[in-house]
């Protein structure tokens, strides 16, 4: 019994002291919450958010466009119910606040997707996972619906790479 407190003592002490402004770190401690083995990695501060639109696909088949970069500013916080990151990143003036999902980094936003000047209602999510470097990858994909996208128009995804680096 004296075991088990000391433990659950422990494991307490160390969920307290998990930083809430700490920087990416592959080392940062996870949440309680955490079911997979990648430990939290908090995004503070200044970051560059790269797209890789060269590689962008639209329902699978290449649809490339003009990659671009842009600095993006994080804020972790962590209570009972998770982590999230808080982001300057903004669709149509709706921040994207990224929820830690025990592995990744996870934002999805409803929105306005714009196909060759015309807009279609979108689902964009973004998802981006720690490597050990304390860079991030991973992809955002847009679920365009009715009329779609391309020629002719359709529904359909489009996805492309993301990095995210610190500045």
């Amino acid at each position: 019994m004296v075991g088990r407190l000391a433990v659950l003592l422990g494991l307490a002490a160390t969920l307290v002291m998990v930083p809430v402004t700490a920087s990416a770190s592959p080392n940062a401690l996870g949440t309680a919450n955490d079911t997979a083995a990648t430990p939290l990695v908090p995004l503070n501060g200044p970051y560059i958010m790269t797209t890789a639109l060269d590689r962008q696909t639209f329902n699978g088949a290449p649809s490339p466009a003009i990659p671009f970069a842009s600095q993006v500013s994080f804020t972790t916080t962590c209570d009972a119910a998770g982590c999230v990151a808080h982001s300057n990143l903004s669709a149509r003036d709706v921040p994207f606040d990224f929820h830690w999902t025990g592995s990744e980094w996870e934002s999805a936003q409803r929105m306005q997707w714009t196909c060759e000047g015309d807009p279609a209602p979108a689902t964009m999510t973004i998802r981006l996972m720690p490597k050990g470097n304390g860079t991030l990858s991973g992809e955002r994909s847009a679920v365009v619906g009715t009329p779609g996208c391309g020629s002719p128009r359709v529904p359909g995804t489009v996805t492309a790479p993301v990095t995210v680096a610190p500045a």
